[in-house]
């Protein structure tokens, strides 16, 4: 078990290493030290936000996790997907991508459950939510763009479904492992198909610009130095790509998941694999095909 562990570590990009340690953390916290874990405002609850204008809370809530199951559950599910986004955006940019989408969503959230209370009556004491689960449907809802009615395999279950159908079934999933109906994974979800482009800046630009500034370029460093750093693509627009901080090739990274946007291959081209060219499957059924 320890060797698959290992090995499937291996396999995760720097960026998704860091998302996945702070909310283990966030998760052991809230376990061994629960007057430390409610002292540091980990959760988003819009009346702090609004009100008490603690927006710290709208980052950290996206590593927050209150119950070990939804945990285990939101890493093995995201797990292939923000691993293709990383390898899309690169380390820099994939961080700046969660960052950017934890405070938009959360934020969004925040003003349309005070807007609703305000109309409505009802209070916002109890309103408090957490988790990876709104940027994994909103990310999830917008592979629905670019993609047809075929089938991608729900890892790590044994299941396949269609693509259309996948973000709904993770948000019945999360409220069911929440034991309650968390509504930041409903509104993550309309804003994906509303307005997708909000959930999908250029990452690319971003981090083209972050690395042009000083802490960018400390922060790049910094992540540089480890094997798993993802370099993101040349972004055409500049003017010598050659000169930018991130052109160095990093030390190359394999292990990046293949198949329609990190979803995994569709179900009839996996049965369309000759048998003989497939490779040993690697563990918690994780298919190396590089």
């Amino acid at each position: 078990a320890l060797l698959m562990v290992a090995n499937l570590l291996a396999r995760t990009p720097l960026g998704n290493r860091v998302v996945y340690g702070l909310c283990i953390g966030a998760y052991a916290l809230y376990v061994l030290d629960h007057h430390v874990f409610v002292s540091l405002d980990l959760t988003c609850r819009p009346a702090d936000v609004i009100y008490g204008m603690q927006v710290q809370r709208l980052l950290l809530a996206s590593f927050t996790h209150t119950s070990l199951l939804g945990l285990c559950f939101a890493l093995a599910v995201s797990w292939r997907r923000f691993a293709w986004l990383e390898h899309e955006y690169g380390t820099l940019g994939f961080l700046l991508w969660f960052a950017w989408c934890s405070l938009l969503l959360h934020g969004i959230y925040c003003l349309v459950y005070v807007l609703l209370a305000a109309i409505f009556g009802f209070g916002v004491a109890g309103s408090e939510v957490h988790g990876l689960f709104p940027l994994l449907v909103a990310s999830l809802a917008l592979s629905m763009h670019s993609s047809d009615a075929s089938e991608v395999w729900l890892w790590p279950l044994p299941l396949h479904v269609s693509v259309k159908v996948l973000p709904p079934i993770v948000i019945a999933l999360a409220w069911l492992l929440h034991w309650e109906a968390h509504y930041d994974v409903a509104v993550a979800y309309a804003v994906a198909r509303i307005a997708p482009w909000l959930v999908e800046p250029d990452a690319l630009i971003l981090a083209e610009r972050a690395e042009q500034t000083p802490w960018g370029r400390w922060i790049l460093g910094k992540l540089q130095n480890s094997d798993a750093f993802v370099c993101r693509p040349p972004f055409l627009s500049s003017e010598d790509p050659a000169e930018a901080p991130s052109a160095a090739k990093p030390k190359t990274y394999h292990g990046t998941p293949d198949g329609m946007h990190g979803l995994g291959p569709p179900k009839d081209q996996q049965q369309s694999r000759p048998a003989q060219s497939m490779p040993e499957p690697l563990p918690y059924g994780y298919v190396d095909e590089a």
